[in-house]
């Protein structure tokens, strides 16, 4: 989501022209919404009594906030390679500053998380035993490959993990596969034809999902690159409109009428279906790629936004665009943190009640909002402060957009 790309770039990378190659703070707060929307469903929509329906369903529809990393992982990372391919070198600078992005935080948790059950006998549970079995799809940020091809979420914890849980990594895994070849495809077609090519995986991804769901296998539909990276490529698109004549802000009305339609087809589609499921077949096939086309207009709006518009003033709020800032810190560590809550006795019993998953997001929220700084100073800060060593060539200032 990105949750990788979460606190990658801070900036919209859109045309000079738009006067937004600088820090965009809405784009820290809809990182926040989109955080803030996947801690509801593992709190929320996985702990409430089904009986609170209204609260269980909203939950439950929480699963849209990895959709919306995905766009914004596609507008930022295609905006910063759109303004730096072509010159030499982009290619080993812009895969050694993802690198350092993305690499130190989560290796450095999937080292505590087997270590600590490797070397403490009392968390060497049976479901720990089938992580540590699993934990090779983990290195190689294949969780998702795993899981298309015949795995089940218990195997990285889950419903079956006890304690540990590293199930969450499939949409990490989404991500990077997706910029292994983005970049090169990007290369190949040229600035010229990008249009065509974020629109072409838009397409490709709708029909693999298709004939997946069609053959029956809704979890490959959903955790799989190919069937996901519509998202990816609607940011993406979003991105290249902004660098064509008249950027985005001449197609704000456009991207208003698109926010108002595709958000009613998502409601529709959540009414006619009774709740807005991620596995739901039907969900799978339109309600993704709605999703893409719905949030890739939020962030367009969102960019061109005016300094008093309401939609500025709320997404640029302190505390969203704080949650924001610290988004991929906290994706990686507050699912474990909600098994573990669940795990304890002593909590067991007062979180099991009516809102029960209310209370897991109370307690939640808080305790990885503040590990995700002690993250941030000691882990994260110190090796993106390495990325001057890997300077991206070309465009002078549009190096400056992502955050060091």
């Amino acid at each position: 989501m990105e949750l990788s790309e979460a606190s990658e770039g801070s900036s919209s990378g859109a045309a000079a022209a738009q006067g937004v190659r600088e820090h965009v703070p809405a784009l820290d707060g809809v990182r926040g919404v989109a955080i803030l929307l996947v801690l509801i469903i593992h709190s929320l929509g996985l702990q409430s009594d089904p009986d609170n329906l209204l609260l269980f369903q909203l939950g439950r529809a929480g699963w849209v906030g990895v959709d919306l990393f995905f766009v914004l992982s596609g507008f930022l990372i295609t905006g910063i390679l759109l303004d730096h391919l072509g010159h030499p070198g982009v290619f080993k600078s812009f895969y050694a500053r993802r690198a350092l992005r993305i690499f130190p935080l989560y290796y450095a948790f999937l080292a505590v998380l087997l270590g600590a059950g490797a070397l403490i006998s009392g968390l060497q549970t049976p479901g720990f035993q089938q992580v540590w079995d699993n934990q090779g799809w983990l290195w190689l940020y294949a969780t998702n490959i795993k899981l298309a091809f015949g795995g089940n979420f218990n195997d990285f914890g889950f419903a079956g993990g006890g304690w540990v849980e590293a199930g969450h990594f499939w949409s990490l895994a989404v991500e990077e596969q997706f910029y292994l070849f983005w970049p090169l495809a990007l290369l190949l077609v040229g600035v010229g034809r990008a249009r065509a090519l974020t629109i072409a995986v838009c397409v490709l991804a709708f029909a693999s999902r298709y004939l997946l769901v069609e053959s029956g296998h809704l979890t490959a539909a959903y955790v799989s690159m190919p069937c996901r990276m519509d998202a990816l490529g609607a940011g993406a698109l979003v991105a290249v409109l902004a660098r064509e004549p008249g950027g985005l802000q001449a197609r704000r009305r456009y991207f208003a009428v698109g926010f108002a339609v595709f958000g009613a087809a998502i409601l529709g589609l959540g009414f006619s279906q009774e709740g807005y499921e991620h596995l739901d077949p039907e969900v799978i096939v339109y309600g993704y790629s709605l999703n893409a086309a719905f949030f890739g207009c939020l962030i367009a709006l969102a960019v061109t936004a005016s300094q008093g518009s309401p939609l500025r003033r709320a997404l640029s709020a302190r505390w969203l665009r704080s949650l924001g800032r610290y988004s991929y810190a906290i994706y990686i560590l507050h699912l474990p943190l909600v098994k573990i809550l669940l795990e304890v006795s002593a909590t067991r019993e007062f979180i099991s009640g009516r809102f029960g998953g209310v209370i897991v997001l109370a307690v939640v929220l808080p305790v990885a909002y503040a590990l995700a700084r002690l993250t941030w100073a000691y882990i994260e800060q110190p090796c993106l402060s390495l990325k001057s060593r890997f300077p991206l060539p070309g465009a002078g200032a549009a190096g400056s957009l992502e955050r060091a």
